[in-house]
């Protein structure tokens, strides 16, 4: 995980409700690189590379063959409320290698089979929301490292989801407004916000961003779900993510990245606009009495971490 320097300085509000530290002169983010720097492709010891599962998984789907072969496999052993065989994992082909290192091509297989775990899931009897999730980061009580996905199927939604649905609801979604001069106060942050971008989707970090280097990376139209998406919009979302966590990778040092993805299916629950939260992994703040807080302070407002990611994509477009 990486660090971050102890907090100093005045703490205020942001716009957007957040807490913001205006830090003391020479305080700055420090990152410790991830294991993944290692390199290694493959670990014997490792729960989701090949042939070598610690715990006995069913392959449920696939795309190609040989060691580059993307996996998706159902797994037994799920979470307290969830129903076995609606947890569904996609690892990467590569054990120990960042997403940004994958190719175009690894990225897009990767992004077909969760398109495809979304479907199963979500049309499962009595799932109303699908949670999404990847990781960089270590597996739990295994010392190795391997990005993964986990998509999950639930039979309720929680209050953090409902609250999102209210302001991204197809009619008044704050997404669709972007735009400079946007009349409403998000909308319009949001867009000058925006540091990389495609024919299909944007990327940006969000007026309340709870964490440093926070990215949100929003399709173009108005879709509610994952398995929605076209394989033209699935290649395109692989061109822009690579992007985008390279540029996170350049800036963090390779920092662990944490990944949920808002997909809904309005059938069954509340519908909004797709979109994928990137944020690098950091350790939480302290209060001065040295209890844990829940939510996070940021050293610098989005907007800045916004200039900064650009700057490091513009670097890497002319690699």
């Amino acid at each position: 995980m990486s660090l971050i320097a102890a907090p100093q300085g005045k703490i205020t509000t942001g716009p957007h409700g957040q807490m913001l530290l205006r830090p003391q002169p020479g305080l700055q983010l420090q990152f410790r690189p991830a294991p993944h720097l290692m390199g290694r492709a493959f670990n014997s010891k490792c729960a989701l590379c090949p042939n070598n599962y610690i715990f006995p998984p069913q392959e449920i789907d696939s795309i190609g063959n040989g060691p580059q072969k993307a996996r998706c496999i159902s797994i037994e052993h799920t979470p307290d409320g969830v129903t076995p065989g609606h947890q569904i994992v996609i690892p990467t082909p590569k054990h120990n290698i960042p997403f940004s290192v994958l190719s175009k091509a690894e990225l897009i297989a990767n992004f077909t089979l969760i398109s495809r775990a979304y479907a199963r899931i979500r049309n499962a009897p009595g799932i109303r929301y699908v949670h999404g999730l990847t990781k960089e980061d270590l597996l739990p009580n295994n010392p190795t490292n391997h990005p993964h996905t986990h998509i999950i199927g639930s039979h309720e939604i929680n209050g953090s989801i409902l609250a999102a649905s209210k302001m991204l609801q197809h009619g008044s979604c704050y997404f669709c407004q972007m735009h400079p001069k946007a009349l409403n106060p998000y909308a319009a942050s949001a867009a000058k916000n925006i540091w990389a971008e495609n024919e299909d989707f944007v990327a940006l970090c969000p007026p309340d961003a709870q964490f440093e280097y926070q990215v949100s990376l929003i399709s173009r139209k108005h879709i509610s779900s994952f398995d929605s998406m076209s394989a033209r919009a699935l290649e395109s979302l692989a061109e822009i993510f690579k992007l985008v966590t390279g540029a996170l990778d350049k800036i963090t040092g390779f920092a662990p990245l944490k990944i949920r993805y808002f997909s809904t299916h309005p059938a069954k629950g509340p519908e909004f606009h797709f979109h994928l939260a990137i944020t690098p992994r950091i350790v939480p703040y302290w209060d001065p009495k040295n209890k844990p807080k829940d939510f996070a302070i940021l050293i610098a407002p989005p907007e800045q971490r916004a200039q900064e990611l650009e700057a490091a994509a513009l670097t890497l477009k002319s690699s």
